[in-house]
């Protein structure tokens, strides 16, 4: 399994990883590095993407991070975060904040809005990297597809919610949004699922990636 980053084509280093149904992306703006969400689909990509994060660690000279921000208190997005703590020094992790109140933190601005169902999903911090990379963790934009446009700089660049889940999708949010460029971190199967993002995307003409193995 290997990664890959968007150096040639986002301004700042953004790294994603191939984690299964996982979500770990590696930023580095300036002299300082982040992690938005550190998790992987079981134990087996645990095991892989720790030796390729250490052999990126010893690559980029990295000796520590500025912050680690969960969206949300799943495996597949935080499975990662005491194996980077114990081998880094960690400022900040970021997680489970107040709820409907703007955060910032250097180039990135974060929120969560209020959760008034049982899904935990749906408590995902949503993550705005210099205006230009949104990540919206697994929140359900059927509920939620509002408040987000309503807070965030929409038509740059998303990281699709919940790994392209159809149950999770709303085709009037990226219709709103415009994106230039999606990313889906997922396997393969749930990305071939979304046939309607898929299509969409060839009649915006907006660039897809599915970040799979």
């Amino acid at each position: 399994m290997t990664s890959f980053n968007t150096n040639n084509v986002f301004t700042n280093f953004v790294k994603f990883y191939k984690t299964g149904v996982g979500q770990t992306t590696l930023i580095k703006d300036q002299s300082l590095f982040y992690f938005v969400d550190a998790g992987t689909e079981n134990k087996s990509y645990n095991k892989i993407t720790k030796n390729i994060l250490l052999q990126d660690f010893a690559k980029y000279n990295i000796t520590k991070i500025e912050a680690i921000f969960i969206s949300h208190p799943h495996y597949d997005h935080n499975s990662l975060v005491k194996f980077i703590s114990k081998t880094l020094k960690v400022n900040k992790v970021i997680v489970n904040i107040k709820p409907n109140k703007f955060f910032t933190l250097n180039n990135f601005k974060f929120m969560r809005f209020i959760n008034n169902t049982k899904d935990v999903n749906n408590d995902s911090i949503i993550i705005q990297f210099k205006n230009n990379l949104l990540f919206l963790g697994d929140i359900n934009l059927n509920i939620y597809e509002n408040q987000i446009l309503s807070h965030f700089i929409t038509g740059n660049n998303i990281v699709v919610s919940h790994h392209g889940s159809l149950a999770s999708f709303s085709l009037n949010f990226y219709k709103k949004f415009s994106p230039k460029k999606c990313i889906i971190s997922s396997r393969k199967k749930n990305y071939l699922k979304n046939t309607t993002l898929q299509s969409f995307a060839r009649v915006a003409k907006f660039i897809l990636w599915s970040c799979y193995d």
